[in-house]
C-alpha cells in the first residue's frame, strides 16, 4: 500500500490501478474498502468506467461505505434514480442479517433503514432485532449519510413512510443526522453535504435573496458548531497549532458565491472570530490588496490582528512587510523585520530579505 501511495503521488495512474487490483485479489475482507475507493478515483482520472468499478467493489466488498460512495458518484452524474437503486441495495445488503427470513427482506427499504437507525417505524413493523445486523459507530455515520443522500435524490421519500410521523424532507433529515452524529467524525461530512445541497438549492431558487440569507445563517451556524482542533507542533512539547482546514473549506464554499466587496465584509467578521486562522488572514489580506482601489488599511488590520496571536507564521510577516514597503514606510518595515526575526530566529528567508 505504501508503493501504491508513492505511485499515485507520481500520477502514474495505470500502474497505481494495477497495483491496487493486485492487492485486492489477495484481500477479500471488509478492510479493502479504501482500496476500492482508490481504484474508483483512479478510474475517474483515467475517464474509464467508474460505474463498473463500483459494481465490482460492492460485489466483492459489500460495505455501507462503498454503497454510499457508489450512490454519491451516481448522484454527482445527475443519475438520481441510479443513486437511489444503489442506496436501496446498500440497505438490503448491509442492514439485514445474512440469515434473515424473506419476510424481512421484503419490507420497505426505508423502514429497514429507520430500524437500523433506531428511528420511528410503523406500529405493525414486525421485524425482530435478530433479523438486523449490528452496527459500529462508523457504520451509523454512513447510514445517516445514506439517509441524507436518499432524501436529496428521492422527492417521494416521505410518501414511502406512510404511517410514520417523521419528516423525510432533505432539510429535516440533515438536521436529524447532525443531531445524532454530534461530536463524531461524520458530523463534518454531514455539514459539507448539507451546505453543498443548500448551495444547489440557492442556484435553482426563484427567490435567490431569501435562499442566500438562509445559506448565510447555515454557514455561520456550522462554523460556530465545529471547534477547531488544537494540535501539537512537530518536535515541540510546548508549541501547538490550530487545525482550521474544515472551517476554511466551508468558508471557500461560501465566499465563492459572493462579490469581492461582500467577501471582504465576511472576511472582516471571520478574522475577528478566528484569530488563529492564518490561512484565512492570508486570503483576506490578499483579497484586500487586489481590490481597485486597494484596501490597504483593511489588509493591515487583517495582518496585525492575526500576527498578534500567531507570530510564528512566516507568510504573514512577509506580506505585512511588503505592505509597509509599498506605502513607503521604511521605518515601520524595519521594525517588522526586527519583530519577525525575534519570533522566527531560524527563518533564513527573513534574514536574507
Amino acid at each position: 500500500q505504501n508503493m501504491l501511495a508513492l505511485t499515485c503521488s507520481k500520477r502514474q495512474w495505470s500502474k497505481a490501478r494495477r497495483s491496487a487490483e493486485l492487492i485486492l485479489k489477495g484481500d477479500k475482507t471488509n478492510g479493502c474498502s479504501p482500496l476500492w475507493l482508490t481504484v474508483a478515483e483512479i478510474a475517474q482520472l483515467e475517464s474509464s468506467d467508474v460505474r463498473q468499478v463500483f459494481t465490482d467493489a460492492v460485489a466483492a466488498c459489500p460495505t455501507i461505505s462503498l454503497y454510499y460512495h457508489a450512490a454519491k458518484w451516481e448522484k454527482d452524474q445527475d443519475c438520481k434514480d441510479a443513486a437511489v437503486c444503489r442506496l436501496i441495495d446498500g440497505v438490503l445488503n448491509c442492514c439485514v442479517a445474512q440469515d434473515a427470513d424473506q419476510a424481512t427482506r421484503d419490507k420497505e427499504p426505508i423502514l429497514l433503514l429507520h430500524a437500523a437507525l433506531d428511528l420511528t417505524v410503523p406500529f405493525d413493523f414486525d421485524v425482530e432485532p435478530a433479523q438486523m445486523r449490528s452496527f459500529t459507530d462508523e457504520d451509523k455515520g454512513f447510514l445517516w449519510l445514506i439517509y441524507s443522500l436518499w432524501s436529496v435524490c428521492d422527492d417521494e421519500l416521505s410518501h414511502r413512510l406512510s404511517g410514520v410521523e417523521f419528516d423525510a424532507s432533505s432539510q429535516a433529515v440533515f438536521e436529524a443526522a447532525l443531531h445524532s452524529l454530534h461530536g463524531t467524525p461524520h458530523e463534518k461530512i454531514i455539514w459539507i453535504e448539507y451546505l453543498s445541497h443548500y448551495c444547489n438549492k440557492v442556484e435553482k431558487s426563484d427567490e435567490a435573496s431569501n435562499s442566500f440569507r438562509m445559506l448565510s445563517v447555515l454557514v455561520f451556524r456550522c462554523l460556530a458548531a465545529i471547534s477547531p482542533q488544537r494540535k501539537a507542533a512537530a518536535g515541540s512539547s510546548v508549541d501547538h497549532w490550530w487545525d482550521y482546514r474544515f472551517h476554511n473549506q466551508v468558508i471557500d464554499m461560501y465566499v465563492s458565491r459572493l462579490t469581492p466587496i461582500d467577501s471582504l465584509a465576511v472576511f472582516d467578521r471571520l478574522v475577528s472570530s478566528f484569530p488563529h486562522n492564518t490561512t484565512l488572514a492570508l486570503r483576506a489580506a490578499q483579497l484586500a490588496l487586489h481590490q481597485q482601489p486597494r484596501c490597504i488599511d483593511q489588509a493591515r488590520q487583517f495582518l496585525a490582528s492575526v500576527l498578534a496571536e500567531c507570530p510564528m507564521c512566516l507568510s504573514l510577516w512577509k506580506i505585512a512587510v511588503q505592505v509597509e514597503l509599498f506605502l513607503g514606510n521604511v521605518k515601520e518595515a524595519r521594525w517588522m523585520y526586527h519583530e519577525a526575526t525575534q519570533a522566527l530566529p531560524f527563518a533564513a528567508d527573513l534574514w536574507r530579505d
